[in-house]
C-alpha cells in the first residue's frame, strides 16, 4: 500500500512531500546532518572565495562527509555547492537494474541527500533543473564520445558494476549500458553549464570510474579546475583524497615524483615500527582494518618439497580498479589466459590461482574460477584454482610461495614487503616504483612469467616496499575520525572533537583549490610545497 501510494505521488510530482511526511511521522529515513560542527575552526586566516563543487551527492554516509567538508570550506569564505539527482538519470550505480524506472529508490535518495545538505546550510542544485528544456535524450542518438568525453568508458564501467560482470552479453546488459550512455550525456550537459556559469575552484567526488563521479571530475580538469577523487581508507576512521592525474583517477595513486622523493628517504625507527604494526594488524585482520578479505584461519597451501610455487591473485572482476587501458592486458581475462598459457608446460613450476574472496562476499555474476575451468578442461596438471570461499589465509599462503603474479591487487605490494618477487600484469598504484617487475607489453609479460623461477629476492626491493607501505598508510591515509565502521562492516558518520580530524579538514581546504596533494602532516616535502 505504501509502495503504491508513493509511486502515485512521485508520478504526480509530490514524492518528496509524501516522503517528508512519512519521515516526520516514522523517523525511518536516514536524513539530516549528522555532525556537530559548532567547534569547527579552520586555521586559515585570509578570506577565500569561489565555488567548491560536489557533483555526486546521493543519500549516503559519503554525503554526510561531503557536507562536513563543505562546511570546512565555507568557514574560510568558499561556497560549497551540491548537485543532487532527482531521478532524471535512467540509470545510476545505486539503482536496481531490474527496476530502473521505480521512483521510490530515487525519491528516497533525493530526499535523504537534500535533507542532509539543507540542514548543513549549503546550496543544492537539482540535476534536471540544468538540463536543456527542448532536448530529447536517447542513447541511439549519441556516439561513444560526447562533447569530448569518452562516455563509452564510463558507461561500460558503470554497467559492469551494476550487473556484477565484466563481459556484457545479453540484451538486458546492453539495455543497462544504453541507460548509462543517456545518463552520461545528461551529466555532461549539466556539468558544462555549471563550469560556464560558476566560478568553480575545486571539484570533489567519489566513484571516479563511473558516470556520476568520473565524468564531472574529467570535465573539471578540462576546464582547468583541480579535480579530486576520494574514498574511505583501508584503515577505520581514515580518508583518501587525491587529484586525478595522467596516472589514474583512483585516490590511491599519487604523482610519481612525489612518491619517489619519499622512497629516497630512509624511515626512522619510529616509522619502521609504525608500519610493522600496521602490517601485523593487516595480516591478523585486526578490527582497525576496514578492508580485509583474507580468511583469519591459519590454513595455507601444502607445497611439495623442492617445487617452485607461484601464487596468482585475481580481482573481483567487475571492480572499477580494473578499468584501465595503458597496461599489457587491458582485459583481465586476457591476463589470466596469457599467464596460464605461459606456465602450462612448465612442469617444474606449480601455479596456484587464488580467486578473490570478494566474489563470495560481495557477489558476482561472472565467476573467474568457472571461466578458467570452461576454457581449460582439463586444467594443466601443474595449475590449481582455489575457489573464492576457500579457507586459506593469504599471508600464510605467501610464506609458502616462491613468487607472485597480480593484476593490481595490494597482495603484490605485500608480497614484495615480505621479500617475494612479484610480476604485475595490469595497472596499480605501486607500479613503476622499482618494487615489482612491471613489463610494458604482453610479450614482455609472458617472457617474464616463463622465467619467473629465475627472479631473485632483493633486499632493496623489500626496503622500497616497506617505505611505500608507510607512505600509503601513514601519509596518503588521512585521519578522519568523523566516520566509523559498524559491526556489519558499513561506514557511519559520527561526531568527533579529535584535533587530527581538524588537521585533515584544514589540509583539504588549503590544498584542493591550489591543486596540490593532500597528505598527512607527517610528510615534509620541499617538492610538494613547491607544486
Amino acid at each position: 500500500m505504501k509502495h503504491n501510494l508513493l509511486q502515485l505521488a512521485a508520478r504526480a510530482g509530490y514524492g518528496q512531500d509524501l516522503i517528508g511526511i512519512y519521515d516526520l511521522v516514522t523517523n525511518r529515513i536516514e536524513s539530516g546532518f549528522a555532525y556537530d560542527n559548532s567547534n569547527l575552526e579552520i586555521g586559515i586566516d585570509d578570506e577565500k572565495d569561489g565555488t567548491i563543487l560536489f557533483p555526486h551527492v546521493p543519500k549516503s554516509t559519503h554525503t554526510q562527509v561531503y557536507a562536513l567538508i563543505g562546511e570546512a570550506f565555507s568557514r574560510v569564505g568558499y561556497k560549497p555547492v551540491f548537485v543532487i539527482c532527482d531521478g532524471c538519470q535512467p540509470m545510476c550505480t545505486l539503482k536496481d537494474i531490474n527496476k530502473p524506472s521505480d521512483p521510490i529508490k530515487c525519491e528516497t535518495c533525493q530526499y535523504g541527500a537534500t535533507a542532509t545538505i539543507k540542514q548543513a546550510g549549503h546550496e543544492t542544485i537539482i540535476l534536471s533543473d540544468l538540463l536543456p528544456e527542448d532536448k530529447v535524450y536517447k542513447s541511439d542518438d549519441f556516439e561513444k564520445e560526447y562533447r569530448g568525453v569518452d562516455i563509452n568508458r564510463y558507461a561500460l564501467a558503470s554497467t559492469r558494476k551494476a550487473t556484477k560482470k565484466y563481459h556484457l552479453a545479453s540484451k538486458d546488459d546492453w539495455r543497462i549500458y544504453d541507460y548509462f550512455i543517456e545518463s552520461s550525456v545528461k551529466i555532461i550537459d549539466v556539468m558544462e553549464k555549471l563550469f560556464q556559469t560558476r566560478d568553480i575552484v575545486a571539484t570533489i567526488a567519489n566513484d571516479d570510474k563511473y558516470t556520476q563521479g568520473g565524468i564531472p571530475l574529467e570535465i573539471a580538469e578540462r576546464h582547468g579546475v583541480p579535480a579530486y577523487s576520494d574514498a574511505y581508507g583501508w584503515l577505520d576512521g581514515t580518508l583518501l583524497i587525491s587529484r586525478i592525474s595522467d596516472r589514474d583517477s583512483l585516490p590511491y595513486f599519487e604523482r610519481t615524483e612525489l612518491v619517489n622523493e619519499f622512497l629516497s628517504q630512509e624511515l626512522t625507527e619510529n616509522q619502521r615500527r609504525s608500519i610493522k604494526e600496521t602490517m601485523r594488524d593487516r595480516m591478523r585482520g585486526n578490527k582497525n582494518m576496514r578492508v580485509h578479505y583474507s580468511a583469519t584461519t591459519n590454513n595455507s597451501i601444502n607445497p611439495k618439497k623442492d617445487e617452485f610455487v607461484v601464487g596468482m591473485f585475481t580481482n573481483l572482476i567487475w571492480d572499477a580498479s580494473l578499468e584501465v587501458a595503458d597496461c599489457p592486458f587491458p582485459d583481465p581475462f586476457e591476463w589470466i589466459s596469457a599467464t596460464i598459457d605461459a606456465l602450462a608446460e612448465q612442469e617444474s613450476i606449480t601455479l596456484i590461482i587464488k580467486t578473490h574472496p570478494a566474489e563470495n562476499i560481495r557477489g558476482t555474476n561472472e565467476s573467474v574460477e568457472n571461466w578458467i575451468r570452461d576454457h581449460w578442461d582439463p586444467l594443466p596438471e601443474n595449475i590449481e584454482v582455489l575457489s573464492p570461499e576457500t579457507e586459506i589465509n593469504t599471508y600464510e599462503m605467501i610464506q609458502d610461495l616462491d613468487a607472485g603474479i597480480v593484476y593490481n591487487s595490494t597482495v603484490g605490494l605485500e608480497m614484495a614487503y615480505l621479500g617475494k618477487p612479484v610480476i604485475v600484469g595490469g595497472k596499480t598504484h605501486y607500479k613503476h616504483l622499482n618494487i615489482t617487475h612491471d613489463p610494458e607489453t604482453s610479450s614482455e609479460y609472458q617472457d617474464l612469467v616463463r622465467n619467473i623461477s629465475e627472479l631473485e629476492d632483493d633486499e632493496k626491493v623489500k626496503m622500497r616496499a616497506t617505505r611505500y607501505l608507510y607512505f600509503l598508510f601513514n601519509v596518503k591515509h588521512l585521519d578522519f575520525p568523523y566516520i566509523q565502521m559498524t559491526k556489519e562492516g558499513n561506514v557511519q558518520a559520527i561526531s568527533s572533537d579529535d584535533p587530527a580530524g581538524l588537521e585533515t579538514l584544514e589540509a583539504i581546504v588549503r590544498q584542493c583549490p591550489k591543486g596540490e596533494p593532500v597528505f598527512s602532516s607527517q610528510f615534509k616535502s620541499d617538492l610538494a610545497d613547491s607544486l
